[in-house]
């Protein structure tokens, strides 16, 4: 169990991890999702500094394809904190800065979720630190983004 402290808030985790077995075969079959070799389950408990009960506890299941030697509940815990890390990030500036959430096309999702990273990678690539302030210049120069589809900026 991992403890941490920060923003005001205390977040304890637990991770478990358990071995596919006979679970691996039915995901690859059932789901797709081949090579699963070990599966398992984070909690996630989180509450205010000065609350005196947890405000948010968050069971999560989640499955490792990892080569080798299997990884232990520290690892597991090292990644998942890792990837939740840059997951969170994306989806964040997605769904904040394209208003993803709101506009999504049922059908056509994954290229839209394609057309806007492009739009966010070339905005990073312009300069820009904050997103807006791209989609604003570039939005009131339209000649100038179709450019950059066709002509990449030299880094």
């Amino acid at each position: 169990m991992e403890w941490d402290k920060g923003q005001g808030r205390v977040e304890r985790r637990a991770v478990w991890v358990v071995e596919a077995g006979e679970l691996g075969p039915h995901l690859e079959g059932e789901l797709r999702w081949p090579g699963v070799r070990q599966v398992g389950w984070i909690r996630r408990s989180r509450r205010s500094i000065h609350a005196v009960g947890w405000q948010q506890d968050k069971l999560s299941t989640w499955v490792s394809r990892l080569e080798g030697a299997k990884a232990g509940p520290k690892e597991i815990a090292e990644g998942l904190r890792g990837h939740l890390a840059i997951e969170n990030g994306v989806h964040l500036l997605r769904d904040v800065t394209m208003d993803e959430n709101r506009l999504h096309g049922r059908l056509i999702g994954r290229v839209l979720a394609a057309v806007r990273n492009t739009a966010i990678n070339l905005i990073r690539r312009l300069g820009y630190d904050y997103i807006p302030d791209g989609q604003r210049e570039l939005s009131a120069r339209p000649q100038h983004g179709l450019t950059l589809l066709t002509h990449l900026p030299e880094r």
